[in-house]
């Protein structure tokens, strides 16, 4: 739990400050998210690698989402909300869940690159 807890700290942090710098495309995040979920399962640190990457990527794309809304007067959720025909407050956990998502199969397989046992065998 503690080693969760640390990780999706750590991935937060370090998600900010890559997505900080301008000249990286917008899924450079996803890279720092594969490589720690790697270095993860290579000390063999036993976490439950999609949850603590969901967890993290839902909470940075969540309120990334509230911050931009709020500094440009709701015009990002308003022009968003037109485009997928939705309400605007369904809009912001539902751009959440697709950040986790990503960020969960990101940390998912890394940390399944170095797993000891076999998942699936094909004969």
């Amino acid at each position: 739990m503690r080693a969760n807890i640390l990780f999706t700290g750590l991935n937060l942090v370090l998600t900010i400050v890559i997505e900080n710098i301008v000249v990286l495309p917008w899924w450079s995040f996803l890279v720092i998210t594969l490589l720690m979920g790697l270095f993860v399962s290579m000390r063999g640190i036993k976490i439950k690698s999609f949850l603590t990457g969901f967890t993290a990527g839902f909470i940075n794309w969540f309120v990334a989402t509230l911050f931009f809304n709020s500094l440009y007067d709701g015009a990002l959720i308003g022009r968003l909300a037109e485009i997928f025909v939705m309400p605007g407050y369904m809009l912001v956990p539902v751009i959440g869940i697709m950040g986790g998502l990503l960020n969960g199969l990101a940390c998912y397989t890394g940390y399944s690159v170095f797993m000891e046992e076999d998942v699936l065998q094909l004969d």
